[in-house]
């Protein structure tokens, strides 16, 4: 199955399964030092990753490699190097393996960037790493154009094929480009596209958690006869190298947000109003030195016939999703800081019926859209190609209007909910043959809310007879209530679990966000009730790190909160939105971008923590 994990060198980062054949699952490629062999072109890789040779680079990359090993994934380390590679190593055709499916890991750090800066400056690039292509001037827009086109960029002869693409997804709807951060430093053009999370300021466990929840590539196939290396220092010394080498501060030391991190977990808490959590330290360390004060609007996103009724960012690109009430769906490319631009437009109900598209979602690989809405029926298209969506299938069962919808964390399940009190779970594990797997009755009038625990094993409904339903989903076709939440005083519009599992949040007309702890889902346990807006909460959502807390509301405004303490959540950050109400709101994977939707045809992207201007530095 594989020896001790792989130490990556300073050599070409050709690091290969052993002479004629393919790595198995759970091995490393090559054997430490980073001596060359030859790399199979392709999918015989399921994550490359691409990391500066300095320490503690190096060491991120070690245990990074050893981690996904160990969970069943073929690792390349992938050293970025300045060299020329040795004789008879022979590249890596980067693009090829993010078009077959693979993806690749870039461990971000100051000493990446900088080595990345000093490549362009000179004018030799650095070979062997996605970052040293793509920073290439000129070739990231090249590839950029290739991607919406469809068409496999340009590559050069004798070369590594460059750069991979920086909107997060390669051609065809293949891999992905994420930056594994490991130090608070910024990300220039054309890196601040990509898709991107913390490891930095976490524990082992919590960093190996948030490390296997971002990668999504195979089935894992767990090797056991590997040897873990020491897990690597998780703090720096708080400084940002510049381009010119010369350490300048940080955006976290100079009065900006402190990137976003993964969600504590495990956490536990007691029947009582004085319940403590496991995660809520972490929590409240991650979302420490922000200030929401300082958000500002980036982009409006203008409908031309009728207004958005609901938004949503895709886990795995630099996509966003609106349907509204023009019957249609518009894909948006959402590459931050470039400008969104559309991209794409479909239809999903007839717009002579005025059958709108009431609620959208991605499944979580990114590879689907989901919409529901007026025509009540669901309708799924693959976005692997976002400027070409294909239509997948229409599912169809309920009686009445559809008001929202939900893939469970595998995406093999999927939640829909309407005006006919009932919610269909549909098993969509076989590609192209769904099936019912069960209907969940109980609620009195129209289910308008649905959503899954991020463990899978709980899914939220809320309905307009003023209750939440907790229902266990062990075996998915024989649901089983295990609460009924019945704190709301009027019919409950929105739900939402934290990204931990410890809390839900219960939203709707009595103007009122209801925190409870879900930690035991067999009672009703309200942490905190939220009432600061004038008008019905339409929309409720966590933050993917856990820290923050955003509502949409009637009262044509959105607010952002801290809630590291669910006990006792920060102020309300009022963000006069719109010119009619909040349908929806929504946070990019970055927990930075937030999305709102409202009746005055525009959908608003905010900017909730940026960075200093350079001057205040």
């Amino acid at each position: 199955m594989g020896g001790a994990a792989a130490e990556p060198g300073s050599g070409t980062g050709a690091d290969a399964a052993a002479a004629g054949g393919r790595a198995g699952p759970g091995e490393l490629g090559g054997p430490p030092g980073g001596e060359g062999r030859t790399v199979p072109a392709g999918p015989s890789w399921d994550i490359i990753v691409s990391h500066s040779v300095a320490e503690p680079d190096a060491a991120w990359a070690r245990w990074l490699c050893w981690q996904l090993a160990h969970a069943g994934y073929r690792v390349l380390s992938h050293p970025l190097v300045d060299s020329a590679p040795p004789a008879g190593a022979a590249p890596v055709d980067l693009d090829r393996h993010l078009t077959l499916g693979g993806e690749i890991l870039v461990i971000w750090s100051a000493a990446y960037r900088a080595q990345t800066a000093r490549s362009v400056a000179a004018g030799t690039p650095a070979r062997a790493t996605v970052a040293g292509n793509a920073a290439m001037p000129g070739m990231a827009a090249v590839a950029d154009k290739a991607t919406m086109a469809g068409a496999p960029p340009t590559t050069r002869p004798g070369r590594d094929a460059g750069p991979p693409r920086t909107a997060g997804v390669g051609a065809g709807g293949g891999g992905r480009i994420i930056l594994v951060r490991i130090e608070d430093c910024s990300r220039p053009a054309p890196f601040a596209g990509l898709l991107a999370f913390d490891l930095f300021g976490l524990d082992a466990t919590l960093a190996r958690d948030w490390l296997l929840r971002q990668v999504t590539v195979v089935a894992p196939r767990p090797a056991t006869d590997l040897t873990p290396p020491p897990f690597p220092p998780t703090s720096f010394a708080g400084t940002d190298t510049g381009a010119d080498g010369q350490p300048s501060p940080c955006p976290g030391d100079a009065g900006g947000h402190r990137p976003p991190g993964p969600p504590a977990r495990g956490g536990t808490a007691g029947a009582s109003a004085g319940a403590t959590f496991t995660g809520a330290g972490v929590r409240r360390e991650r979302g420490a030195a922000r200030d929401l004060a300082a958000a500002r609007r980036l982009a409006v996103l203008p409908e031309e016939r009728g207004h958005p009724m609901s938004v949503s960012f895709s886990p795995t690109a630099a996509l966003l999703a609106t349907g509204g009430t023009d019957t249609t769906v518009r894909l948006w490319q959402a590459a931050f800081p470039d400008p969104p631009r559309l991209v794409a437009t479909v239809g999903y109900g007839r717009r002579i019926n005025q059958e709108w598209a009431r609620a959208v979602t991605f499944s979580p690989d990114g590879r689907i859209l989901a919409a529901a809405g007026d025509a009540g029926t669901t309708v799924l298209w693959q976005v692997a190609d976002p400027a070409r969506p294909v239509p997948l299938m229409t599912l169809t069962g309920h009686r009445g209007y559809l008001h929202d919808l939900g893939f469970s964390p595998g995406g093999t399940l999927l939640a829909t909910a309407g005006d006919d009190r009932a919610v269909l779970l549909w098993d969509l594990a076989e590609p192209g043959v769904p099936r019912r797997a069960a209907i969940l009755a109980g609620h009195r009038s129209a289910v308008r809310a649905v959503a899954f625990s991020p463990d899978g094993t709980l899914l939220a409904t809320g309905a307009e007879d003023r209750t939440v339903t907790l229902w266990d989903l062990a075996d998915p076709t024989h649901p089983s209530a295990t609460v009924t939440l019945s704190g709301a005083r009027g019919a409950v519009f929105s739900v939402a679990f934290s990204p931990d599992g410890d809390l839900l949040a219960v939203a709707g007309k009595d103007r009122t966000v209801r925190v409870y702890s879900v930690a035991d889902p067999t009672t009703e346990t309200v942490l905190v009730e939220i009432a600061d807006h004038r008008r019905a909460v339409q929309a409720v959502a966590f933050s993917p790190d856990g820290t923050l807390l955003a509502t949409a509301s009637a009262d044509r405004t959105a607010t952002v909160r801290d809630i590291t303490d669910p006990e006792r959540p920060g102020p309300g950050h009022r963000l006069p939105a719109h010119a009619g109400p909040v349908q929806d709101v929504a946070f990019a994977p970055d927990s930075r971008l937030l999305a709102t939707a409202g009746a005055d045809r525009r959908t608003v992207l905010w900017d909730l923590f940026p960075s200093p201007p350079a001057d205040a530095r």
